[in-house]
């Protein structure tokens, strides 16, 4: 993190791979550091972030629920970089839908989801209302190939459980989301 914080515009393209690599390491223990960093690093010099696929990471990592007290900052790193035209080229257009998917790939004919389902359901409905909280992850989720149909999508599926929390949280100003 020294080295990140010293020079951020300096980081060897080997140091940001090996962030890259511990922050998708999910049984690392430095795992949350590397994130942590990841996202100081995009704010700072998002072209080396997203030269070692690290952009990738930080979506991915958002809607893991194992870190859902990491995910206001992973959202903030991605709302930053959707918010101006020289950053936002670093987000390929489909990377806000891994947000969204967890959100159209849970319906398999059954009326219940199991707790890891449900865990990566509520950490996708936490992304989108913290995304939902800011002009840039607003537009962003609304402007890829599929956006916000997908949230009009689940709550066409007869799952209760799903369209009770997500209207809850798109619609009640909770604290705590989901």
């Amino acid at each position: 993190r020294a080295v990140v914080e010293a020079s951020a515009g300096d980081v060897p393209r080997s140091i940001m791979q090996s962030l890259v690599a511990l922050a998708e390491a999910l049984d690392d223990p430095l795992q949350r550091q590397c994130l942590r960093a990841l996202c100081e690093v995009a704010l700072r010099r998002p072209a080396i972030v997203a030269a070692s696929n690290g952009v990738r990471t930080i979506i991915n990592a958002i809607v893991e629920p194992r870190l859902a007290s990491e995910q206001p900052a992973l959202v903030a790193a991605l709302s930053y970089l959707l918010d101006g035209p020289d950053t936002r080229q670093y987000v390929r257009t489909n990377d806000v839908g891994v947000i969204l998917a967890p959100l159209c790939s849970t319906y398999r004919g059954k009326d219940a989801l199991s707790d890891e389902e449900l865990a990566v359901w509520r950490a996708s409905v936490r992304a989108i209302v913290l995304m939902s909280r800011t002009w840039a992850g607003l537009i962003g989720m609304a402007s890829g190939p599929v956006g916000l149909k997908v949230l009009a999508s689940a709550l066409s599926l007869p799952i209760g459980v799903l369209h009770h929390e997500l209207l809850d949280a798109l619609f009640l100003d909770r604290k705590s989301v989901v």
